[in-house]
């Protein structure tokens, strides 16, 4: 069967639009999350074990960068040398999303109401007009919770923001972490069919249209991290982008390469 996205209009004409809002809020808050669930979430993306969290002048931050449907989680597991210390904590929203009952029961009511279009559809615009918001704002809050604690930190992120990136690295290296960033890119086509594959599996919809602006990222943030190349190796960090290609298997790249693409 051919995998269908469903658009927000539709979803609406299909009477779910109320019961996500509802069910979100509940879950997330209406404006800002429980210290219960930043809590809980937190525990729950530690890297194994959980007595092994340090506390140090130095804490360690990774951010792996790269557009959805590049295989970050499994190509970072072939970055030589690369190794957080168990006890960091993984901020990913899409894992954040997994263990949401409010988004699993959302994309399972969006796919009942539409089964007679296709049974294994996406609801276009469902993470983006309902989830996102709530999810950008349980993300800044386990932040701030691991950076009052000084714990060791990993952030998986596909923005097309460089912005949002660099502001975020600031912020890190004003609070004395170690930053080290990788980017995983694979080619459109390959993120597109690995795109609509997890979408068929976890109903968020998936947006080609970001891949370009998703790799750009990854040079703009090379070049922030030049600039700022004193304060980043002062911190133990470092200043130089890892970068993969991850398009048939992960294998080094470079940021040249990335602007041939």
């Amino acid at each position: 069967t051919t995998t269908v996205a469903i658009g927000w209009s539709s979803a609406l004409l299909l009477g779910v639009a109320e019961q996500v809002r509802s069910s979100a809020a509940a879950e997330f808050g209406v404006v800002t999350p429980s210290a219960e669930l930043v809590l809980e979430l937190t525990d729950a993306l530690t890297r194994a074990p959980l007595s092994a969290r340090e506390e140090r002048d130095f804490p360690k931050a990774l951010i792996v960068l790269g557009p959805r449907g590049a295989g970050r989680n499994f190509a970072l597991r072939f970055v030589a040398g690369l190794e957080l210390p168990p006890g960091a904590v993984v901020v990913d929203e899409e894992q954040i999303l997994r263990r949401s009952s409010a988004w699993n029961s959302s994309v399972a009511l969006c796919r009942s109401k539409a089964d007679g279009v296709c049974s294994n559809c996406g609801c276009n615009d469902l993470f983006d007009g309902y989830f996102q918001p709530h999810v950008a704002a349980v993300t800044k809050e386990m932040i701030e919770h691991v950076r009052t604690n000084s714990w060791d930190l990993q952030i998986m992120d596909s923005t097309s923001s460089a912005v949002e990136i660099s502001s975020l690295i600031d912020s890190l290296l004003l609070w004395r972490y170690g930053v080290t960033v990788v980017g995983i890119y694979a080619s459109a086509d390959a993120c597109a069919s690995r795109g609509m594959n997890l979408e068929a599996e976890n109903g968020r919809f998936y947006d080609g249209s970001k891949w370009r602006s998703s790799v750009d990222v990854i040079q703009q943030v090379q070049t922030y991290l030049l600039q700022h190349k004193t304060q980043v190796e002062d911190n133990h960090g470092t200043a130089v982008v890892t970068v993969i290609d991850n398009t048939v298997k992960p294998s080094s790249s470079s940021i040249d390469t990335l602007m041939e693409l």
